[in-house]
């Protein structure tokens, strides 16, 4: 376009970006700044893990590290709410990872084993899988993954926990694909691992379900009118519940 040019990463990195940030703004709106923070810091996170390490360019390593950790840590800071904020950070960016493995799949620059599979594309080297489709694929069933367990209206943090081992096993079923990288196949492991123990812990609370049924039920149940399908903000809940007592 005229002395510019227009990368299909580019654009489906955005439309991944636009998708998280709409998710965010219909099921928790008050963390719209959290939002920014956490994607700036991911991006810078991913730029200079590649400088570091020698990789050049956007690292996921990198990026996935420090966009974690800062979500922790501003989750953190939320007092009664941390759970909440990770179920809704959780189920948006599980959305973006499909859409952003889309751009990798139009770039090309995720170059798998040698096939003869009809899903092979045509490198320099030969025909090879493409990656960026197989994880585009493999990412949309855990965001299908994600999105079916939040309309189940789930306590608090499961939301998150099923979104973190189904990415890890979304990675996993890939790698057989890919050339062999060790860090990648342990990290993957370790997340599946995390994600389930976590489940394990937040199903076993010893809470009543009305005390600890998701944060996102309500916002997700609303989302088709106000906001989306499964985790009720807790803003919300105490809003609707002052409304019950004045009307007693």
């Amino acid at each position: 376009m005229g002395p510019f040019v227009i990368h299909a990463f580019g654009i489906a990195a955005a439309a991944a970006l636009f998708t998280a940030y709409w998710l965010i703004h219909k099921t928790a709106e008050q963390y719209l700044s959290n939002f920014v923070i956490i994607v700036v810091a991911g991006l810078a996170g991913g730029l200079l893990w590649g400088r570091l390490f020698g990789q050049g360019g956007m690292t996921q390593s990198g990026l996935a590290i420090v966009g974690c950790s800062a979500t922790l840590l501003l989750a953190s800071r939320e007092q009664g709410r941390f759970w909440f904020m990770l179920d809704a950070f959780a189920y948006a960016f599980t959305f973006m990872v499909p859409i952003a493995r889309i751009g990798c799949f139009l770039a090309h620059d995720h170059i798998g084993i040698p096939t003869t599979s009809w899903m092979g594309v045509q490198f320099p080297g030969g025909t090879r899988f493409d990656l960026g489709l197989l994880y585009a694929i493999s990412g949309a069933g855990a965001a299908a993954a994600v999105f079916c367990i939040s309309r189940r209206r789930p306590r608090s943090g499961v939301v998150m926990a099923v979104a973190l081992a189904s990415l890890a096993v979304s990675r996993l079923v890939v790698l057989p694909f890919a050339p062999p990288v060790p860090t990648d196949l342990a990290a993957a492991i370790g997340c599946l691992l995390v994600g389930l123990a976590i489940v394990t812990v937040r199903l076993q609370d010893s809470g009543s379900r009305a005390a600890t049924v998701s944060s996102m039920a309500i916002a997700l149940d609303t989302f088709h009118g106000n906001g989306h399908p499964g985790f009720a903000n807790p803003d919300h809940r105490a809003d609707r519940a002052h409304r019950r007592s004045e009307a007693q």
